[in-house]
């Protein structure tokens, strides 16, 4: 229980940063057809707010102000967000 409220629920790692042609850091270890320009639904989407790209199933917590990896939900009880780092915890 304690490891739930201590362990930080995981942020968006800095590989997805931008770099600076404007391109995500880890565009070497992807396909290229998975980089479109614009923010549809095939290309990245880019936070503005911490100038990184968003994985797949991240979501933001109103909460705790920031992304969070693989967010499940936030637990009051807890007073913590369940995310990557810490549902194995939970």
């Amino acid at each position: 229980l304690q490891s739930t409220v201590t362990t930080d629920p995981g942020a968006i790692p800095e590989s997805f940063a931008r770099d600076d042609n404007g391109r995500p850091r880890f565009e070497a270890d992807i396909n290229e057809l998975a980089l479109v320009p614009s923010n549809g639904p095939r290309g990245l989407i880019l936070i503005t707010k911490e100038q990184k790209f968003k994985p797949k199933r991240s979501h933001f917590c109103r909460q705790m102000d920031r992304y969070i990896l693989r967010m499940d939900h936030y637990c009051a009880f807890m007073s913590n967000c369940i995310g990557y780092k810490n549902h194995k915890f939970f």
